[in-house]
């Protein structure tokens, strides 16, 4: 348990300085707040880094046509 103790508190750190003794009650729940940011990043990351990959050099060409009105 001394290990995950130490990672935890690591990983605390890690996120932001906690050197406030007003807000040290606080400490868990800002880190936990700012994990669960830290992962919505990295997961919608993933999305948009597999989505690039995904259409990577398809090999399809578009081609627009625009379409001229005449006024008269």
């Amino acid at each position: 348990m001394l290990r995950v103790g130490r990672l935890w508190k690591v990983w605390k750190y890690s996120l932001g300085s906690f050197s406030d003794d007003k807000t040290s009650p606080y400490d868990n729940y800002i880190a936990i707040v700012r994990t669960i940011i830290f992962v919505s990043y990295m997961v919608t990351n993933a999305f948009i880094v597999g989505g690039v990959i995904r259409h990577w050099n398809e090999g399809k060409t578009t081609n627009y046509t625009h379409n001229m009105v005449k006024i008269r």
